[in-house]
């Protein structure tokens, strides 16, 4: 038995269409129209049967939209259709578990996140394609290293971005209790501290706490509670 690489490497783009899709619309439309697939059922251990990240909005563009890109990459649109329709089937499944295993909504697991949402479209496009076990095999696995590295490398993304996001905000607006705005310049995040500039007022950045600061950042006594 021979393996069909140029049908496998087709199938797996196929296939994270499918399972993108409904990530992109979330990015881009939010919360319209986005309305839960499990009506807010709960199960029989008191958790959501899916959970609010599993939409009727993303499951109905995550068929439509491989259907009608399936041609594009010379595969027939009942291949889209019935890969996307069963991609989304494991998704589900994949969502089931992890709310009984007590994932939240969105969270990782390695292996349940990918092995149902490839092999079940596998499984029910074998014949349309002339698939082989040897092939099914192999889009498991390629869907799996792929859809690893790149959860992988946009969480790197997002998190290097979030640091740069924390080291360029130098500054920050305390509200206290009297709703009164001040400043200060963040040297370190920190819950409760609010640490000044450097300046010829003070020998080193003494933390300023909640609940008292100095007449040089707002203007108020020294000592003085607000």
């Amino acid at each position: 038995m021979g393996m069909h690489f140029i049908l496998i490497a087709q199938f797996v783009v196929l296939l994270t269409l499918a399972n993108g899709t409904p990530v992109i619309v979330k990015d881009v439309l939010g919360k319209f129209l986005s309305h839960p697939l499990d009506c807010g059922i709960v199960f029989f251990d008191g958790r959501p049967l899916f959970g609010s990240s599993k939409t009727w909005r993303g499951i109905i563009l995550s068929v439509v939209i491989t259907t009608i890109f399936a041609p594009l990459l010379a595969l027939d649109w009942k291949t889209g259709l019935t890969g996307a329709a069963m991609a989304m089937v494991g998704d589900l499944l994949s969502s089931f578990l992890k709310r009984r295993l007590k994932f939240q909504p969105s969270s990782r697991a390695t292996g349940l996140d990918q092995i149902p949402e490839s092999l079940f479209p596998a499984l029910a496009c074998r014949s349309m394609l002339g698939f082989n076990a040897i092939d099914i095999l192999a889009v498991v696995i390629i869907f799996f290293i792929g859809e690893v590295a790149l959860s992988r490398g946009i969480s790197a993304i997002d998190l290097s971005e979030k640091r740069r996001q924390l080291l360029d905000c130098r500054s920050c607006n305390v509200i206290s209790g009297g709703q009164l705005n001040r400043t200060g310049t963040m040297e370190e995040p920190a819950p409760t501290e609010v640490y000044p500039i450097m300046s010829r007022y003070f020998q080193g950045p003494e933390p300023i706490y909640r609940g008292r600061t100095e007449s040089r950042v707002i203007g108020i006594p020294p000592g003085r509670q607000i």
